[in-house]
């Protein structure tokens, strides 16, 4: 005779065991565990492409523009500082010469700009070009120069050229360098421009 509504199972249709409970809640915990795993390695993956992003657009392209244009020069203007370079080439091999201004600024950017220029070296209209090369510069801000003019001695000895009239004169090499922030961390990559095409 079943005294419990005709069942022989004690326990009930609705409920589950302890160790049945122990198993589930234990396989939870593997769940989560490798979903915050996975979690973290896709939060370091990310920061690290954003990383590298930044060095691409803010340090690496800029460098590798600068330095096409200033192995094709043909004369560094006076007037050149840390921050500031001039000079000419004929990038198209059409006989105009252009004049190119590569500047950081105290607001982060750095802009590089080209006009036209006639045989007596004057600008010949609105620039043809502005480009901003970068809007997280911060070589200013840290007193770091972006261009450094080298010479050399009758060694072949790199000498950094450190007044500012012989820039234009005797500089054979410009290294630059450029910096850039990403979050706390200040990124920076250099790049030597060799001046081939001096006049």
């Amino acid at each position: 005779m079943h005294i419990f509504g005709g069942h022989d199972d004690v326990r009930g249709d609705g409920g589950y065991t302890l160790p049945e409970l122990l198993v589930v809640i234990a396989l939870m915990g593997v769940v989560l565990a490798l979903a915050w795993n996975v979690n973290q390695y896709i939060t370091h993956v990310n920061r690290a492409n954003e990383r590298e992003a930044l060095l691409g657009a803010e340090i690496r392209t800029p460098l590798m523009y600068i330095d096409k244009l200033l192995m094709q020069n043909s004369q560094i203007e006076g007037g050149s500082t840390p921050y500031r370079i001039s000079f000419f080439t004929d990038v198209n091999a059409d006989d105009v010469k252009e004049r190119n201004v590569i500047e950081a600024a105290a607001d982060g950017t750095l802009v590089a700009t080209t006009w036209n220029v006639d045989g007596a070296n004057n600008n010949v209209g609105a620039p043809t070009r502005v480009m901003r090369l970068s809007s997280e510069n911060v070589n200013v801000a840290l007193g770091e120069p972006l261009f450094t003019y080298m010479s050399y001695d009758d060694d072949g000895n790199p000498v950094v050229i450190t007044d500012q009239s012989k820039f234009a004169g005797n500089a054979r090499s410009v290294v630059t360098t450029i910096h850039a922030t990403w979050g706390d961390q200040t990124l920076s990559d250099t790049r030597e421009s060799f001046l081939r095409n001096r006049e």
